[in-house]
């Protein structure tokens, strides 16, 4: 073999890499695409999570001031019907 034949084999293993490489830049940006996509979709259902979240904390605080009023209304009739009774 000679020099110019080495040299044309090299470039052609060189090609194939290239195009080897390519491919596989080809795949990982639709893969980086996909995961892109996947990582909105869960940054919006994380989202959708934190307000749903806070809605039920702010339910829970609304039913908790009705339960105190109530445990405050009772004392009041407690109040007024140990005075009735002394």
């Amino acid at each position: 073999m000679d020099t110019l034949e080495k040299l044309e084999t090299k470039i052609g293993l060189i090609l194939n890499k290239v195009k080897e490489l390519e491919e596989t830049n080809r795949e990982l940006k639709s893969k980086n695409e996909t995961l892109e996509k996947d990582l909105k979709t869960c940054r919006l259902e994380m989202q959708q999570v934190r307000e749903e979240n806070i809605e039920l904390k702010n339910g829970f605080k609304d039913k908790e001031i009705i339960v105190k009023d109530k445990i405050s209304a009772l004392l009041g009739k407690l109040e007024e019907v140990e005075a009735e009774i002394s």
